[in-house]
């Protein structure tokens, strides 16, 4: 027979309560014998119901089940990054997952936790509360989060990918405007003023302020391709505005 119960950690403020009481994060262990053999191990889970139907697959089959080899956060993370660089990925997508690293890395830190195995959805949902993003911002991140889990699951680090499990927060989309011709207009006179108020400089970058300006409202650029726009290079290709 098999009995379950939290192994509670120095910090858990009912570690006084012994192993029956079973109502915090603390990781979950295993006691007992299983076809004659003694059994007394970590699940390496901290929800109370997975650990029941693991060990409920355990009885049924009469033997444990084979488990994944354990591997720590900072492995997984080494290797995952290695992987998106070799697929070539935008700088900027690589620099949001070592974001997503570090933050990840300093909850476990803050947690005692050291393997991905111990990652299960109720330590997601923690580490997941302690982010500042928006609702579009945590979204994406979720599906970052997601992408690092599926690729531990792929190589049988952990056993199922709990991230799935977490809804992703609800967007709001607020549809941008156009600028009205009275609101142009004025954009277009502060640009002279501009030039009024900076004798130095102000009429060489009044005008190209004024330019700018005018391009995005022609040719309905974003302003990172309007800034970066290489006019010499247009003209060499017979491509003017």
């Amino acid at each position: 027979m098999l009995t379950l119960y939290r192994r509670h950690r120095r910090s858990c403020k009912h570690r006084a309560k012994g192993r029956k009481h079973r109502h915090c994060q603390c990781p979950i262990w295993v006691d007992g014998y299983l076809s004659g053999t003694e059994v007394r191990e970590s699940l390496r889970v901290r929800d109370w119901q997975q650990a029941q139907e693991i060990i409920r697959g355990w009885e049924i089959e009469d033997r444990r089940t084979s488990r994944p080899m354990r591997k720590t956060l900072s492995d997984c993370w080494q290797e995952f990054l290695v992987d998106i660089e070799a697929r070539k990925l935008h700088e900027s997508t690589i620099r949001k997952y070592r974001l997503l690293q570090r933050q990840m890395q300093e909850f476990a830190v803050s947690k005692g936790l050291q393997f991905i195995d111990e990652f299960d959805l109720s330590t997601l949902s923690a580490f997941r509360s302690h982010w500042k993003d928006g609702p579009r911002s945590s979204a994406k991140k979720l599906e970052r989060m997601r992408a690092f889990l599926w690729f531990v699951q792929r190589r049988n680090w952990i056993l199922n990918n709990p991230a799935i499990e977490l809804k992703a927060p609800k967007v709001t989309l607020c549809p941008t405007l156009p600028f009205s011709n009275e609101e142009v207009h004025r954009i277009l006179v502060a640009t002279d003023q501009y030039r009024n108020e900076m004798p130095s400089h102000g009429v060489e970058n009044g005008r190209r302020i004024r330019g700018l300006v005018l391009l995005l409202r022609y040719s309905g650029m974003r302003i990172g391709d309007a800034v970066n726009l290489n006019i010499e290079r247009l003209k060499g290709n017979r491509v003017f505005l």
